[in-house]
């Protein structure tokens, strides 16, 4: 193999740096705030009071779409138990549903279940489609409908199948729908949905979009308001008082992990997070200066067939760096090998569809491996956010880490 010089390029300094880290401070009254914790339970109660409804079209859909609205809202977490009891309840009535039933109720319902890992088939659209399995051309009109069957389709399983149609279909009637169709609000959560899909979004960044939004609603529940923006900001407080970002100072994504995920990791947890990003940096870096596009085709091969054996045909370089990544990724598999009793390792490629089928990985590891996934589309959304990270993402995860509502 002819020696090709590497590229070289010249990478700002890290926004991130030491001092600015050592400066990130914020003010932690509200966790000590009775009123919070009163509201919480206020919440509590309604959402206990909300999962008994009837079984019928009218209060299923209310109640899914106040579940989706506590998710977005990012109170997800508090209430996880009633949340997959509503959702247990749905299912086992699922196919008793009427034939009448809206495409906007069918696709949120399909949505919140395999989100929340049961197993529900795509079938449940069928009633939308003709005598040749096409989509009936009146669903172009019924954005409403159209938007919630472009969040569903972005849970579909591997192969082609009737989602991959209604993904098409619904882009281009979204971007093509008009103004005298959707309200204000309906056209700015079309935009938001094309920019990036909800299944594709940070769970922090997410909230704290979604609690702005939220407060244009008319309909808006202010208690609800008020305890998502009472939380966002204990949360984020949570996350100071435990020094997570000056621990971890050494690592740049740990400010997006945390931008992910938003709850109370362990120490354990984080230690992993350390790891895979300070993996990800190096390997960054191999694919966008050092290596040659031979090169890389063989260090992707090598990742690909996952064998020890495949070190021997890379260079030098590329042979520590797969090496640490071998290492790194099979000391988590022996972790949870070790720790739960299943071996993990030939499930890794197939994270969509174990998040809603009986999979050997607890739901904790499934949601933390597409969280990880997200970064790379929140990293390189709106350009190069990991070598030269602009204000925009700067102040994005600002807005998540320092910044309170």
């Amino acid at each position: 193999m002819s020696h090709i010089a590497p590229r070289t390029r010249a990478y700002k300094p890290s926004i991130w740096n030491y001092d600015f880290i050592q400066s990130l401070k914020i003010d932690d009254n509200t966790l000590q705030d009775k009123v919070y914790k009163d509201e919480l339970k206020f919440v509590e109660e309604k959402v206990k009071h909300m999962i008994d409804y009837e079984d019928d079209d009218i209060n299923i859909l209310t109640t899914l779409e106040f579940i989706d609205d506590i998710q977005g809202l990012g109170l997800g977490y508090h209430f996880e138990e009633g949340i997959t009891r509503a959702l247990d309840k749905l299912l086992n009535n699922i196919h008793g549903q009427g034939t009448n039933q809206s495409l906007h109720l069918t696709a949120l319902s399909f949505r919140l279940l395999r989100q929340h890992g049961f197993e529900v088939s795509n079938d449940v659209f069928g009633r939308f489609t003709g005598g040749n399995g096409s989509l009936k051309a009146w669903i172009c009109k019924d954005i409403k409908g159209l938007l919630s069957m472009y969040e569903a389709s972005y849970f579909a399983f591997e192969g082609k199948n009737l989602l991959d149609e209604s993904l098409a279909f619904s882009i281009i009637y979204l971007k093509n729908h008009s103004g005298a169709n959707a309200t204000k609000g309906l056209a700015e959560q079309v935009s938001d949905a094309l920019e990036l899909p909800l299944h594709h979004r940070m769970q922090r960044l997410e909230a704290r979009r979604y609690i702005e939004a939220y407060s244009k609603k008319p309909d808006a529940n202010q208690v609800l308001l008020e305890i998502a923006k009472r939380d966002f900001n204990r949360v984020q407080c949570n996350a100071h008082s435990k020094g997570i970002f000056k621990k971890y100072q050494g690592n740049k994504f740990v400010p997006l992990i945390y931008a992910i995920f938003g709850k109370r990791e362990s120490n354990k947890e984080l230690g992993v997070v350390d790891k895979s990003g300070c993996s990800s940096n190096t390997i960054d870096d191999v694919y966008d200066v050092y290596g040659t596009l031979d090169e890389l085709e063989l260090f992707t091969s090598a990742v690909e067939r996952w064998d020890i054996k495949a070190i021997q045909i890379l260079p030098g370089y590329m042979k520590l760096c797969f090496l640490a990544l071998y290492n790194t990724v099979n000391e988590m598999v022996y972790d949870t090998l070790k720790e739960q009793g299943e071996y993990v390792l030939p499930y890794v490629i197939k994270l969509n569809k174990d998040a809603a089928s009986a999979s050997p990985f607890t739901k904790e590891f499934v949601k933390a491996a597409i969280n990880l996934a997200r970064i790379s589309q929140c990293i390189y959304q709106y350009g190069d956010g990991h070598g030269a990270p602009d204000t925009r993402a700067k102040n994005g995860i600002l807005s998540v880490i320092t910044d309170p509502i």
